[in-house]
């Protein structure tokens, strides 16, 4: 499960987690700011900003959601337009929903 996101009641969609979508935005002002990954891992940690099992972020899940950001800012540059949700690939899925696009029950 992606951090940032739970399964919704229909056991297909992801929804955003609100508290870890704020954590997820202060990654990426940190980035914005010039940190390198390593310097964001120890901030987190210093401020007491957790994954959501207790455990300090590693350096691996940092890279993950910068690079889901990265992911997003290009949708808008090739769309024209930020859509709420970048691996959302159709409009039936809600706003701030993941769908498995490959249907192999992975959602990316």
């Amino acid at each position: 499960m992606p951090y940032g996101y739970r399964l919704a009641p229909d056991g297909v969609h992801l929804v955003e987690h609100e508290s870890e979508q704020l954590i997820i935005r202060e990654i990426h002002e940190l980035r914005a700011h010039g940190l390198t990954l390593r310097a964001i891992v120890t901030e987190m940690e210093k401020r007491g900003l957790m994954t959501r099992v207790g455990k300090p972020f590693g350096l691996t899940q940092i890279a993950r959601i910068v690079a889901h950001g990265i992911v997003f800012a290009l949708s808008c540059l090739l769309l024209s337009a930020c859509v709420a949700d970048p691996v959302t690939p159709s409009a039936d899925a809600g706003a701030g929903e993941v769908s498995d696009p490959y249907g192999d029950g992975e959602v990316p």
